[in-house]
């Protein structure tokens, strides 16, 4: 094939056009939400499950990832069974644990870190050069401290708990400043009350907030603490959660430690102490460690054994493997012998892929080892190794189609604002490549071809309604070609809009519980138009009155919309080009957002009452109806040495529950819980706090009770 001056002239210009646009749509579909002149503070080495983050001045919450800068001003919260981990630059580090938000910011003189809910551990064992003072605030209270270990937990009433487990903090509440030391705990009441405690029973190991790794589907867990002086029976004590109400272990031991299996998740631990003559009851801290599996990382690609032939130019070599839950980053491990013994390049990445182009013909072994952002975790497994080998190819096959994908529809509406550009997979022994664009899949009918350099060519012509067909043909040298490619079809249809995914419509919401206003996750199907996302919620159907709307980028397909006031809302999802016009717009939902459900109110036995069995032959359980509730749940303990035994359960939609198997009662100590629900089984839309009463059963005199004589039983 020859060319003309002129024919030169113009590929060299278009080949530079299409080179920087190029580039410019990479950059403008890739980018997101960016912290600015922000200035960065530290990292997010380690999460667990997920983690988000708000730039200051913006309203989008955006999913992050390990090894992500963390900014001035950066809020950061955490879902449910989710943890997170921040490393300052000058080595402080703050743990968040499940539902827990923060905001940083970082002064000339201190470190502000505003507490806004769950639990955090601030740790500065770390803390190197001129620490700054850390200042956490939660409300009117301030904790500061400099080389201290802390941690600081809200409870769902609203009381924080601050525990020092080294050094010294300054605690601020507003009435004066209170010094407190190590082992020492405070519960700061809403109104600025504190109450200390001593931590008489001191525990050694596992750390709080420590990190335990297992490859096996259980690892044994040492736990030791101090002696406990006197005369006093030692129990050990582990939960699920905090407090304490399902106990998993309750053992009395003899000595100052105690060990366990423990397989994968979240536990609490924590020491009992009970004096054998007065059976006073003393408690240890508790604290909080994490199990972690060490889920074993396997190559992908290449694939074991996988021969890969190139023609000329070495071949790219796309290394991926699978992702582990305890992994902030990975060490591959390249190397020429089975043994990994003559190492050709130790690579240190972020990311669950890695690319090198500078590989010879031979043979190769590769394996990959986690790295993770925890103290705790030092040593893991490290993944099996491959083999792959490159070898020099006579043969060029024929160019593999990437995109439109093989029966991909483009909307008229799409075609009016953006041509379509075909793409396909680079090769280095290619020169050039053949575009043909036909009405059939034989290619008798060509309505279209072009020559390019470059792997891909954009369409400038306007298609009508119908079916297309395409394919590539790779110039070698000259007058030589490779096999045309398998063609791929395409077809152009009159509509196209944008699929929503949540939340469904007519979907009924409500605040989470010690929220008084819900917030909303709101997600749709990303286009591959190029453009800007616009969301609208409104109070009526034909959107004249907007509530809340937001702007995204269009790499961005879901956003949380906080504040939703209870109401009736209606939503949908426009894609604007940069001029604000409208490219594509999904159908609307309607979505309801309702008040908390109100708490029931125990009527009998109450807490506190004794109820006298003596001449009766049933127990009554009685709560009044809540607005809105469709039933309730009832749970019956019986309180003995500490423990908690269930001995009645029931789902009542009326107001009251009956125990006529007396069998199951005796005199003593019992608990009973209440909460209300709106909705059925897997459609359970609201629901209350759980209500707790304590009352006692006698065979003596009468107990003190409610009127229920002219009692309504309201059944819903």
């Amino acid at each position: 094939m020859k060319f003309s001056l002129s024919d030169i002239f113009i590929v060299g210009v278009s080949t530079a056009v299409i080179s920087a646009f190029s580039y410019l749509y990479y950059k403008d579909i890739t980018a997101k939400v960016e912290a600015g002149t922000a200035e960065e503070v530290g990292t997010l080495v380690y999460k667990r499950k997920v983690t988000e983050r708000k730039f200051s001045g913006q309203v989008v919450w955006e999913d992050i990832e390990d090894e992500i800068p963390v900014y001035n001003n950066d809020s950061i919260r955490t879902s449910d069974l989710s943890e997170a981990v921040i490393r300052l630059h000058d080595g402080t580090e703050i743990k968040l644990n499940e539902n827990s938000m923060i905001l940083l910011a970082l002064g000339d003189n201190q470190i502000d870190i505003e507490f806004a809910r769950g639990s955090i551990l601030a740790s500065r064992n770390n803390a190197e050069g001129d620490v700054k003072a850390l200042n956490i605030k939660s409300g009117t209270t301030n904790v500061t401290i400099d080389k201290s270990n802390v941690e600081l937990s809200q409870s769902k009433t609203g009381d924080l708990s601050l525990k020092v487990a080294k050094g010294n903090a300054n605690l601020n509440t507003g009435k004066g400043i209170e010094k407190v030391g190590t082992d020492k705990q405070l519960v700061i009441s809403k109104n600025a009350d504190v109450l200390s405690f001593d931590l008489g029973l001191k525990l050694i190991t596992p750390l709080q907030d420590s990190y335990h790794a297992t490859v096996a589907d259980k690892t044994r867990i040492a736990f030791s603490w101090e002696d406990v002086k006197g005369e006093h029976d030692v129990f050990f004590e582990l939960s699920d959660g905090m407090p304490f109400t399902n106990i998993l272990n309750s053992t009395k031991v003899e000595n100052n430690n105690f060990s366990l299996d423990m397989s994968k998740g979240i536990y609490y631990w924590r020491v009992r102490a009970v004096h054998k003559v007065s059976k006073k009851q003393e408690f240890s801290e508790a604290r909080r460690f994490t199990v972690l599996w060490d889920q074993p990382v396997y190559p992908v690609s290449p694939e074991n054994r996988e021969i890969i032939k190139y023609r000329t130019k070495l071949p790219i070599i796309n290394f991926k493997w699978t992702k582990s839950e305890i992994a902030s980053g990975y060490k591959l491990i390249l190397a020429s012998d089975s043994e990994l013994n003559n190492i050709i390049g130790t690579y240190q990445i972020q990311n669950n892929n890695y690319v090198i182009d500078s590989l010879d013909k031979g043979a190769y072994f590769w394996r990959i080892e986690k790295i993770t952002g925890l103290k705790d975790i030092t040593d893991t497994v490290p993944s099996i190794i491959y083999r792959f080998d490159l070898q020099e190819k006579e043969m060029i096959s024929a160019p593999e189609l990437v995109y439109p994908v093989n029966r991909k529809q483009f909307s008229r509406i799409m075609l009016d604002k953006k041509n379509i550009t075909f793409t396909w997979n680079q090769n280095p022994d290619i020169r050039e490549y053949k575009f043909d664009l036909a009405m059939d899949r034989r290619f008798d009918n060509i309505i279209h071809t072009a020559q390019s350099k470059l792997n891909f060519y954009q369409l400038a012509e306007n298609l009508s309604k119908g079916e297309y067909f395409w394919r590539v043909t790779g110039l070698i040298e000259q007058d030589e070609f490779t096999s045309p490619s398998v063609a791929s079809v395409f077809s152009i249809v009159d509509k196209n809009e944008i699929k929503l995914f949540l939340p469904q419509n007519n979907a009924v919401l409500s605040p989470q519980e010690n929220e008084k206003l819900a917030s909303v996750r709101f997600s749709w199907e990303r286009s591959v138009i190029n453009g800007n996302y616009k969301l609208e919620i409104s109070k009526n159907k034909n959107f004249s009155s907007i509530y809340k709307e937001s702007a995204l980028s269009s790499i961005t397909n879901a956003a949380t919309i906080d504040e939703f006031k209870p109401g009736e809302y209606f939503w949908k999802v426009k894609l604007l080009d940069e001029e604000n016009n409208l490219i594509l717009e999904s159908k609307s939902r309607s979505i309801t957002v309702k008040e908390v459900l109100g708490n029931p109110d125990i009527v009998s036995p109450k807490n506190g009452y004794d109820v006298n069995m003596s001449n009766k032959d049933e127990l009554s359980l009685v709560w009044k109806n809540v607005n809105g509730a469709d039933f309730y749940r009832m749970t019956l303990y019986r309180l003995k040495q500490g423990k908690k035994y269930k001995i009645a359960y029931s789902e009542q939609k009326g107001t009251s529950y009956k125990i006529t198997d007396l069998r199951k009662l005796d005199t003593g100590s019992f608990q009973w819980t209440l909460q209300a629900f709106e909705g059925r089984d897997n459609t359970i839309t609201r629901k209350s706090s759980v209500i707790e009463s304590d009352f006692k059963i006698t065979l003596g005199k009468p107990m003190q009770k409610a009127d229920v004589d002219n009692l309504k039983i309201e059944n819903l």
